[in-house]
């Protein structure tokens, strides 16, 4: 159907003129198009712009100074029925125009290379960090595998790609996940690629597949990884080993936890605080889990970083659970904008599991219209 409609377009797009044609390659290029972005870009342009405009009115309605496609197939049409050259130098002419070392110009001119680009693939990895804090996990996905393709280093890219599939999976986008992690396994031999791609593929399993096979991916990714990473799949492995009920393997994990835990890094504490905490609760010793995990949530609070990152939100959401209903019930506010939050950063892989675990702590305080609320958003 997508192509029959795209198809419809394809007579008027061929009775535009030369200069309307690049008009509306520059807008569909553009992440966000506006008269005064087109002006500049079309400068060398023999039309007049007033009377391009004009033309290409029937498919692009104009917001203020803001450009935008009537429909996003006629996007489709426009972006598919021109040749790869023409869509890298689309690109070329926007980086051109952006502002020198802006986000927008590294984006460009990803698109316009044709080659491995070192210099940009660094830009690329900051891209990333930038889309990932403001305009969510699927464009930090997409940066990062630009990267990885940029870059000649087959360990630098294998790692590169293999993060893509992380943040790919916390945007949840799941098919996205399994290639871009499957290109890993398949063509990297790096212990740490492949124990990361194997990380990421286990949180998919966990969350949206088989957890028995989360806990065989987790478990061989945990032989992988060492530091920081080696940590988030312990805590993940023990998540999982707590899905299927071994109790016994929840315990151990928590053990070495809070054995190799780095005290310097606030990332490895807080999960180790709380996992072991979970570990020390489930031995019958609810005080001694109290403690532990107090300290963890307090550190999580404290931190900005740790805090407004998504992939703490379930662990935060079990250590005040372990701390009673009463609490579990106080902290619903807190949870509630950290939830806004992950809505907001685009944290789909991570917002479904935290909705079933809000509803699940709404029921069991009496909340039953907010806990069919999480359910049916999370479903």
């Amino acid at each position: 159907m997508g192509q029959r409609l795209e198809a419809i377009y394809d007579p008027v797009l061929r009775a535009m003129t030369p200069d309307a044609t690049r008009a509306l390659l520059l807008i569909a290029a553009a992440r966000d198009p506006s008269t005064d972005l087109l002006s500049t870009a079309m400068g060398d342009a023999r039309g007049d712009p007033g009377a391009i405009l004009d033309e290409i009115e029937p498919l692009v309605e104009q917001d203020g100074v803001a450009l935008r496609f009537r429909h996003p197939l006629v996007r489709s049409a426009v972006w598919h029925r021109a040749p790869a050259s023409a869509r890298r130098d689309a690109h070329r002419v926007l980086a051109d125009v952006a502002t020198a070392g802006s986000l927008r110009g590294t984006w460009h001119r990803a698109h316009a290379t044709d080659g491995p680009d070192e210099r940009l693939a660094g830009e690329l990895h900051r891209l990333a960090d930038h889309e990932r804090a403001r305009n969510g996990y699927a464009a930090a996905a997409t940066a990062l595998e630009w990267a990885a393709a940029l870059t000649t280093d087959r360990v630098r890219a294998a790692r590169t790609l293999a993060s893509a599939a992380h943040d790919a999976f916390v945007s949840g986008d799941l098919d996205r996940t399994r290639v871009l992690a499957g290109n890993v396994l398949r063509n990297a031999d790096d212990p740490q690629a492949r124990g990361a791609a194997l990380h990421t593929l286990g949180l998919l399993e966990q969350y949206a597949g088989s957890v028995p096979h989360a806990v065989a991916l987790l478990t061989d990714a945990v032989d992988r990884l060492e530091g920081r990473p080696r940590m988030w799949a312990l805590a993940e492995l023990a998540m999982s080993s707590y899905r299927m009920g071994d109790i016994a393997s929840v315990r151990a994990t928590g053990d070495r936890m809070r054995a190799a835990a780095d005290e310097a890094d606030h990332e490895q504490t807080v999960l180790a605080g709380i996992v072991g905490g979970v570990a020390v609760a489930l031995r019958g010793d609810a005080e001694a889990a109290q403690g532990g995990m107090e300290h963890a949530t307090e550190l999580l609070e404290r931190d900005p970083a740790l805090r407004e990152d998504p992939r703490f939100l379930l662990f935060a959401m079990v250590a005040t659970g372990y701390r009673g209903l009463g609490e579990a019930a106080r902290q619903l506010p807190q949870v509630e904008r950290r939830l806004r939050t992950v809505r907001e950063r685009g944290a789909l892989g991570v917002l479904v599991p935290a909705l079933a675990l809000s509803s699940y702590a709404r029921a069991a305080a009496g909340d039953h219209t907010g806990a069919y609320a999480d359910a049916g958003e999370a479903a």
